[in-house]
């Protein structure tokens, strides 16, 4: 099965996004170095015996300083996002990722990480290419879970039915094939919700196929 083409433009994004954390994480680790280096080389070449004081302005390290931390901040969020790739399946995961996703764009803009900003964006695309419509929120809003062992519902289901569909064959006729695979199990007697779990099980390989419906 050919991979979702909004899982590409979410992987690529990311990892451009990594790449401009890393860079930057490079490049201010060096500029601190090279700060030091010339104090240091300033400091020696004092001649001796002179009363001569180096000031500089505190204002200048600790923009280094805090410049470093908002590029560590995105390249360790940009890590952690990537590597959730193959847990987007619902609705709902697609959710708590995208709004992780604006809460980078948000850092990589107070960072000035314009390579980074880049990467989430197109990442950003990628997952509202496959579920429309997301929502920001925060992640301290997120419902309770009631149980690890919590079985999908119809609704999710088709969710998810619905992005691997359009992963595979486009959105242009995505719906359209899955409503009709629905309606052909209808025809055997299943009910909507009946028809729509029997396809779920069918397409993601479950080992419990609905007892009413052959779908082989």
């Amino acid at each position: 099965m050919p991979e979702r083409n909004w899982l590409v433009y979410f992987k690529v994004g990311l990892i451009v996004a990594i790449a401009g954390g890393l860079l930057e994480v490079i490049g201010d680790i060096t500029s601190l170095g090279f700060l030091g280096w010339a104090l240091g080389i300033a400091y020696r070449h004092v001649p001796r015996g002179a009363q001569v004081t180096i000031a500089m302005p505190p204002i200048i390290p600790m923009l280094f300083i805090c410049s470093l931390l908002f590029d560590a901040v995105v390249l360790m969020l940009s890590v952690s996002l990537y590597g959730k790739w193959r847990q987007i399946e619902t609705r709902e995961e697609a959710e708590e990722v995208y709004s992780q996703l604006i809460i980078l764009i948000i850092i990589a803009v107070l960072a000035l990480n314009i390579i980074a900003l880049v990467g989430a964006v197109i990442a950003v695309y990628g997952v509202l290419s496959g579920f429309p419509g997301l929502k920001f929120r925060f992640p301290t809003s997120r419902p309770p879970k009631e149980g690890a062992s919590r079985p999908i519902s119809p609704s999710e289901a088709y969710e998810r039915l619905l992005a691997t569909y359009r992963g595979v064959y486009g959105a242009g006729i995505a719906d359209k094939l899955l409503k009709g695979e629905i309606e052909k199990l209808m025809r055997g007697g299943l009910s909507e919700e009946e028809a729509v779990m029997a396809l779920y099980e069918k397409v993601f390989s479950l080992r419990s196929p609905h007892p009413k419906a052959n779908v082989s």
